[in-house]
């Protein structure tokens, strides 16, 4: 298939703010990821903070068997208190499939987290992949997340630290 050639005298106004929407939301989110990153090795109040950016206040997030937390303070706290048993993560986002319907966005994008963990025996992994399901708002300081849904569709976990952390998990 071709490629059309796009002439920028051709963009209306409304098709260059849906880009720049769409730019702006995808900011957000890796953002949001790479700052859980952080967290996994900072719980500072500066770095919580940054986290508590991307997100409204009455943010809800499902997290599957990580569990449901209403509010930005519930969320924060149980990062704030999970994050380091979680070991050092990577978070890597993908194929953002965005929504934009005037001040709010629907957001479908894979993910696949990395977590590593020091042992006797050497460094531990566990590999899990997924999708993210995010509603976001406009606000006056931007977009941001006001509901996450993870959709887990998959963990490598030889050594069994996913049922560690949450012993509701499904065996890998």
């Amino acid at each position: 298939m071709a490629s059309e050639k796009h002439n920028m005298a051709d963009i209306s106004p409304e098709r260059l703010a849906l880009l720049l929407d769409r730019m702006d939301i995808t900011d957000v989110l890796c953002r949001y990821g790479s700052i859980i990153d952080r967290c996994s090795v900072d719980q500072s109040d500066a770095t919580l903070a940054l986290l508590a950016d991307c997100l409204t206040g009455d943010v809800e997030v499902d997290y599957g068997v990580g569990g449901m937390h209403k509010g930005l303070d519930a969320w924060i706290a149980f990062v704030e208190q999970s994050a380091p048993r979680m070991g050092r993560t990577l978070h890597l986002y993908t194929n953002f499939l965005i929504n934009v319907d005037g001040d709010t966005a629907h957001a479908v994008f894979n993910v696949q987290a990395t977590h590593t963990w020091e042992s006797e025996r050497g460094p531990r992994f566990l590999i899990a992949g997924g999708t993210f399901e995010d509603d976001l708002r406009r606000t006056a300081n931007g977009w941001r997340i006001s509901h996450i849904v993870l959709n887990a569709f998959f963990n490598n976990d030889p050594t069994g630290k996913l049922a560690e952390l949450f012993p509701g998990a499904p065996p890998s």
